[in-house]
């Protein structure tokens, strides 16, 4: 499809400026610097506009990949992912003080790494707003 090379977000709910919903980015394979689709890019400006407007909110941003390759390879990885959304976020004019990254590499994979799809859905950055 047409977000093939694409950041593609899902949400838990809906966001609105007040109410940040947790939601999952799944990236494109092999894709170092990966658009974003519209739906992810309207995600971003409503977490910007719910942080500009809750200064003491804070959103945790956490890289996840498949099991491909060495499991510090991927520690890694997960962290570059999560950095490229917090730096998205950053540039949309959110609060780096509001966000915190972090890489759970491929220790907790939501989907077999034996099928192309599995890993698929393993290679994520879960956005989670914290209280």
């Amino acid at each position: 499809g047409k977000d093939r090379n694409k950041v593609v977000v899902t949400q838990t709910g809906k966001s609105t400026p007040n109410r940040i919903g947790p939601a999952t980015l799944h990236y494109p394979s092999r894709s170092s610097r990966p658009e974003l689709s519209d739906e992810t890019a309207d995600y971003f400006d409503t977490i910007v506009a719910y942080l500009k407007a809750h200064p003491r909110a804070k959103i945790k941003i956490t890289g996840h990949t498949d099991n491909k390759g060495e499991a510090d390879n991927n520690s890694d990885l997960a962290l570059k992912r999560a950095e490229m959304i917090h730096d998205a976020l950053v540039k949309r004019g959110a609060s780096s003080k509001q966000l915190q990254v972090s890489s759970a590499g491929e220790s907790r994979p939501i989907a077999s790494n034996n099928t192309t799809e599995g890993r698929e859905k393993n290679r994520r950055v879960e956005i989670m707003p914290l209280k």
